[in-house]
């Protein structure tokens, strides 16, 4: 039995075999878990977008307040994507397979990481992207700059704090909840965790770690 093909259907076959894969599959925010150390993590992420049939690639590193930042070179072939970063010293390389970005950042070693493009859920969560300020009232004339940094990933959020006059960055927040209205996270490395509701443009709480201190967190650094 013969199988005929009109000519538009070996156009369109033709078209297939040489673009595999089409803008739509590649244009997105992506974002993996990037494991520096054991059990220690900052979200990476890697935007691509086409406008006038050409790509645009930036990066986003969340857990340490770096958006849209343009390397110095990128290639996207097909599935493939590469970029590299002369002031950062930094480089990936990796190629889409089954919808799952796979590949390699590499600066001063190698990280194997998975990125995985946001889903619709996952995009109306980046509201909650952001690193938050705050200064914990140790006493009368004591306090502690904190910042809380909230970062999306596809299956939930990836949060760390760090404590710079302590010169801590990254420290893990293994439980964390957060709604228009509440924040609640908890850090099992610090014994400590945080309550509160969301109060004229900022969160107002409780920082619980042995004893409890107020602690309001917001997007900009508050000067005294």
């Amino acid at each position: 039995m013969k199988t005929w093909f009109t000519p538009i259907t070996l156009i369109l076959l033709l078209l297939s075999s040489l673009f595999p894969t089409l803008a739509q599959d590649i244009q997105g925010k992506w974002r993996g878990k990037l494991e520096l150390q054991k059990d220690i993590y900052i979200a990476l992420g890697i935007n691509i977008v086409m406008e006038n049939e050409q790509y645009s690639l930036t990066l986003d590193s969340p857990n340490q307040n770096m958006s849209n930042y343009a390397p110095t070179e990128f290639t996207i072939l097909d599935n493939k994507i590469e970029f590299k970063d002369n002031t950062l010293n930094a480089s990936f390389n990796g190629k889409i397979n089954d919808g799952v970005l796979i590949g390699t950042f590499n600066q001063l070693k190698n990280f194997p990481i998975e990125l995985h493009r946001l889903n619709d859920s996952a995009l109306e969560r980046l509201k909650f992207e952001a690193p938050w300020f705050g200064e914990l009232q140790l006493g009368k004339r004591n306090s502690l700059p904190l910042v809380l940094n909230i970062a999306v990933i596809n299956s939930g959020y990836l949060v760390t704090l760090d404590s710079p006059k302590q010169n801590a960055f990254g420290i893990p927040v293994n439980k964390f909840d957060i709604s228009d209205n509440s924040l609640n996270f908890t850090s099992d490395m610090l014994n400590a965790g945080y309550r509160a509701q969301w109060q004229e443009n900022q969160w107002v709480g409780n920082f619980t770690q042995g004893r409890v201190y107020p602690l309001t967190l917001s997007k900009e650094v508050k000067k005294n």
